[in-house]
């Protein structure tokens, strides 16, 4: 049984905490890159239920979630810092092969660590190649930007002071189902919210993330859907008219590998026996 390490990384926005865990079968490793409000507390248990050892990974806490460090500065939040923060982080664990995962916030992160990665091979550096993509109902559009795009409207002022406010102006329009979210929310705290939604919203109104993952396409990608959400996400059509492969969760929405992670899982290792 290989075990999960808990290691912390130092960048110049502080540190990142992130689990570690290598199968020496394996020649590549899983990075999974999470989304806004969440963070990696959930790998432990579904590394143990569903046989995840089979794979070595890389889960970090971004910046500003779960236990890494909460700088006050804007820069710590871009998608391209956190980015550049996962590639140094490879580069620290000696990987140069990776499958990347990305939900949510994680998508635009992603796009910008395959950029990096990119450049870095034409310069003749540390060679890190990409093996596959999972984009996990990641963000592609302004239609994915709703929640983020609320929280980027407001002042930092406004956010801070009625923060409290707003999580359950949230619960109330949403519903319970809506809590446990939330609570992870309270838990990030406005800062990070904020400032990670202002630069997720840009990116998302960009109408260049897809086109810039296009350029990028060496390697196998999947977009990865909840069936609760098909049909209602804009993104999802741009996708369909760039004839790239979609494939839908059952029984999930957003959280696809927390809404339904027994199918989830068992689609993913699937899809990963046969790209690699």
């Amino acid at each position: 049984m290989h075990t999960i390490n808990t290691k912390v990384f130092s960048t110049q926005y502080g540190n990142v905490e992130y689990y570690q865990s290598s199968n020496p079968n394996q020649e590549y490793s899983i990075v999974f890159i999470h989304g806004l409000g969440q963070n990696k507390d959930w790998f432990k248990e579904q590394y143990e239920r569903y046989n995840l050892n089979q794979f070595s990974w890389i889960v970090p806490d971004l910046l500003g979630y779960g236990k890494s460090d909460q700088p006050k500065q804007e820069l710590a939040y871009t998608m391209e810092n956190q980015a550049n923060m996962i590639h140094k982080l490879l580069i620290e664990e000696k990987i140069n092969r990776v499958v990347i995962f990305a939900h949510s916030m994680g998508g635009p992160i992603a796009i910008s660590l395959i950029e990096e990665l990119m450049k870095i091979q034409n310069q003749n550096s540390i060679n890190i190649k990409v093996l596959g993509l999972f984009y996990l109902e990641g963000n592609l559009d302004r239609g994915d930007a709703d929640f983020s795009s609320i929280i980027a409207k407001k002042t930092l002022d406004d956010f801070e002071t009625n923060f409290e406010s707003f999580l359950q102006e949230i619960i109330t329009e949403f519903g319970s189902e809506i809590q446990s979210y939330c609570d992870k929310l309270k838990l990030v705290g406005p800062y990070p919210l904020w400032a990670s939604s202002k630069d997720l919203v840009h990116h998302s109104y960009s109408n260049e993330l897809l086109p810039r993952l296009q350029k990028c396409l060496h390697f196998p990608v999947y977009f990865i859907f909840g069936e609760d959400n098909k049909g209602l996400l804009s993104s999802e059509e741009l996708i369909k008219e760039s004839k790239l492969p979609i494939i839908f969760i059952p029984n999930a929405g957003h959280g696809l590998h927390l809404g339904n992670p027994s199918d989830f899982w068992q689609i993913i290792k699937k899809i990963i026996s046969k790209i690699i």
